[in-house]
């Protein structure tokens, strides 16, 4: 089924982070189809928080990199493995289809009906997601976008959720996103959910709480992308990212799951850096 290169949006040398991308990068495996190659890269840098449309667009000159590499590469497709879709307006890059989750979620929502809601465990992202229905077009087909009702006590600062433990955190966010589709599906009647957000993998959990289809963006644009290469549609001279990041580097490393330990691995001698064009 080709080779997938899946950029996740997780740095790997950020504290409490390499349970998430374990989790992710097992996710991801479920899905594909036996035959389907996949490498994952993740930045070293933490991307600023995605609250607004310019940080948005800052994640994007962090991310891109790890496109421009991958016809080269030999890879077939690219997943921007992000509901913030850093590139909202790419469809390739240098001839290699590039699929990003929140629009990979949205199409398989309106394959199941013309009325779905957008559910985020992310506070204060919910204009990039707005942002984006409205790029997309998708402005009559979501009826609401909604961040969770209780994410746990606040920081320090007032601002911010305090993010649960890395060995319970999958619950915590089940439980709260359950709640907050129960208190949503009282007000309107959709024929999906789509989660705003992929680092959350129990999807199918909490469809059997909610009774309605619950679509991981993850799993929707990896499909998405194996689907693109199996068409084989002509991309090249498609249009291209153009994101100017003078005057920054960065650098990306290949993770991979030690089949012994279960613990996560960097490929050292795979490690993309990318000087600033």
């Amino acid at each position: 089924m080709g080779r997938i290169k899946v950029v996740l949006p997780v740095p790997v040398a950020e504290p409490d982070t390499e349970a998430m991308v374990l989790e992710l990068m097992r996710a991801r495996r479920r899905v594909a189809t036996e035959g389907t190659e996949l490498a994952f890269v993740a930045p070293r840098r933490a991307h600023p928080a995605l609250a607004t449309l310019d940080d948005r667009l800052l994640s994007a000159r962090t991310l891109r990199p790890a496109l421009s590499t991958a016809a080269a590469q030999g890879f077939d497709a690219v997943v921007v493995d992000c509901t913030c879709d850093q590139f909202a307006d790419v469809r390739c890059y240098n001839g290699v289809p590039v699929v990003s989750a929140f629009l990979a979620g949205l199409l398989c929502a309106r394959c199941l009906g013309d009325r779905t809601a957008v559910v985020t465990p992310n506070l204060g992202q919910s204009v990039v997601y707005e942002h984006l229905i409205s790029l997309y077009r998708f402005e009559r087909h979501v009826l609401a976008v909604s961040e969770l009702l209780d994410s746990g006590p606040p920081s320090p600062a007032g601002q911010d959720r305090r993010p649960a433990p890395p060995a319970n955190r999958q619950q915590a966010w089940l439980e709260a996103l359950a709640a907050t589709c129960e208190v949503l599906l009282g007000k309107i009647s959709v024929d999906s959910i789509v989660l705003g957000c992929t680092g959350f993998t129990r999807e199918l959990e909490l469809q059997d709480r909610v009774g309605v289809p619950v679509i991981g963006p993850g799993g929707a644009a990896l499909k998405h992308a194996e689907a693109l290469i199996t068409l084989g549609p002509d991309t090249h001279g498609a249009r291209h990212v153009s994101t100017d990041i003078q005057g920054e580097t960065y650098e990306f490393d290949r993770v991979e799951e030690d089949p012994t330990t279960g613990t996560l691995s960097l490929s050292r001698d795979f490690v993309e850096r990318h000087a600033a064009e």
